[in-house]
């Protein structure tokens, strides 16, 4: 009789991309924290490369503390962090740096930051990371940082994550906060703001959207105070709809905030702003001309030249006929 048919061979696995020299392969939390201690008596930085597609379950976190770079990455798809409803992920102090890469943080809990606290940290820094469903009991839904350095993200989201403040992130007395294609979507506050900004040094907040989040007090979407006083803080070409506070007020700005705005318009920087923003929404007063895209007031550049007029929202003034 005919022999049965074989089997078609298996297909190898696709090839992981090439590892950072020095970079290890981990698949548990404890791989990680192996890799820090490793890194601690060696004296050098622990960078570890998680399988894409790879999901970590965490009973308790990773902690680094020291002069030292933890660098957590995978690629691709990415991997999930999972906390199931128990764990944050990280605890990061000391003055060690945290550098994050194609992540996902998923039903994280604590006290402070639902999925990764920084207290006494060096740098913060994150590209295509995610934070789902994280929950924090006082601050910082997806993510708290306090006493630390920069704060560096792109591409980072966090949705329905839950805080007392900051349902989605949460930064105090650090240095500049720098937010690229950020999103905030559906996290709640207990108090304030989906992005709670204390006491940092500048922001730069760019190409991101607040969509749908909700506080039990003003504002909605963004509380900002800087520490320096400095006014070289900058919104630009970022969204808010759906948010919802008391009063509609979306953002709170206690320090100022500059909007990067079309010619002929203008923003205020401190104070609240209330409602759906798509940008800047106020034009230079009639007989006013704005030539700058950094106006905070409803003069802009200044009054209409001798033997011109100038219409509301006016970039020069125009010849008298």
């Amino acid at each position: 009789p005919p022999s049965p048919p074989r089997s078609p061979p298996r297909l190898p696995p696709p090839p992981l991309p090439p590892l950072v020299p020095g970079e290890a392969f981990v698949h548990t939390p404890q791989d990680i924290r192996d890799e820090i201690n490793s890194a601690t008596a060696e004296k050098r930085n622990a960078i570890v490369f998680i399988p894409p597609g790879a999901r970590l379950a965490f009973s308790s976190n990773v902690a680094c503390s020291g002069d030292m770079l933890l660098s957590v990455r995978s690629s691709g798809e990415g991997a999930t962090l999972d906390g199931k409803k128990s764990s944050n992920m990280f605890d990061i102090s000391g003055g060690c740096s945290l550098y994050l890469e194609a992540l996902h943080f998923v039903d994280g809990r604590g006290a402070y930051g639902g999925a990764v606290f920084a207290y006494g940290a060096g740098d913060i820094a994150m590209k295509d990371v995610s934070f789902t469903g994280c929950e924090a009991s006082e601050s910082g839904g997806g993510m708290n940082v306090y006493r630390s350095g920069d704060v560096t993200l792109e591409g980072a989201s966090f949705s329905e994550c839950t805080a007392e403040w900051g349902g989605g992130m949460y930064v105090d007395n650090s240095g500049d906060v720098a937010l690229e294609s950020a999103r905030f979507v559906e996290c709640t506050s207990g108090t304030q703001a989906a992005l709670y900004l204390n006491g940092i040094e500048r922001l730069a907040l760019t190409n991101s959207q607040f969509v749908d989040n909700i506080a039990s007090q003003t504002p909605a979407a963004l509380f900002f105070t800087s520490r320096i006083a400095a006014t070289d803080s900058i919104l630009r070409n970022t969204t808010f709809f759906g948010n919802s506070a008391p009063g509609n007020i979306t953002i709170l700005a206690a320090s100022p905030l500059t909007w990067d705005c079309p010619l002929g318009s203008w923003m205020p920087n401190v104070g609240q702003i209330i409602g759906d923003l798509s940008g800047c929404n106020r034009l230079c007063a009639e007989g006013q001309y704005g030539d700058a895209s950094d106006h905070f007031t409803s003069d802009c550049s200044g009054p209409c030249w001798s033997g011109h007029f100038c219409p509301k929202g006016s970039i020069l003034p125009q010849k008298c006929p």
